[in-house]
């Protein structure tokens, strides 16, 4: 049974981060910034209503903030963090909307999810090693192209979800 969850990511209070603190995403990418996990911290995690999306969930944070939330009003540069039916889809707060980030979510190196970074990972009903070497974001979800480590090229590659489930197979 699949959870449909949100949570809020704020920027730690510290001095590394000032020049992130509150500026448009477009500013942060032309200036070559990423937005970074380890950067925050999770300060309020909760269902969704039915119908939620990041807008109703700001409009609602603004009439009155939750009991349990420690941190302050949403505001530009937070990572607000949906996942519906399994989907994760991280959004940047922007001062008028909400702009798609990708990689901002990446479960460890257990082989639960895929990242950009994958390496060494086994592919179920496949044999030996495969690595992540490209990804593209197709409605709020994240693929990513894989090949494997020993043959590269020499045999077919494998489209995966962020789950390692298998998209695509026997592809070039």
């Amino acid at each position: 049974m699949d959870v449909n969850q949100f949570a809020l990511y704020q920027l730690k209070n510290i001095p590394e981060n000032r020049q992130i603190r509150f500026p448009p995403y477009s500013t942060l990418q032309e200036k070559g910034i990423q937005i970074q996990y380890k950067d925050h911290t999770q300060v309020y995690l909760a269902r969704m209503q039915p119908g939620d999306e990041p807008e109703q969930i700001r409009r609602r944070f603004n009439e009155k903030l939750p009991r349990t939330f420690h941190g302050h009003s949403i505001s530009v540069s937070d990572v607000l963090v949906l996942n519906k039916g399994g989907v994760v889809t991280s959004y940047y707060v922007e001062k008028d909307g909400f702009t798609v980030i990708a990689g901002f979510i990446q479960k460890g190196s257990s082989g639960a999810l895929v990242s950009i970074d994958t390496a060494d990972f086994h592919i179920e009903g496949k044999e030996g090693s495969w690595h992540a070497f490209d990804s593209i974001i197709i409605d709020g979800r994240q693929f990513f192209l894989m090949e494997h480590e020993t043959y590269g090229k020499e045999v077919a590659w494998v489209v995966l979800d962020e789950e390692g489930k298998i998209i695509v197979d026997h592809t070039y």
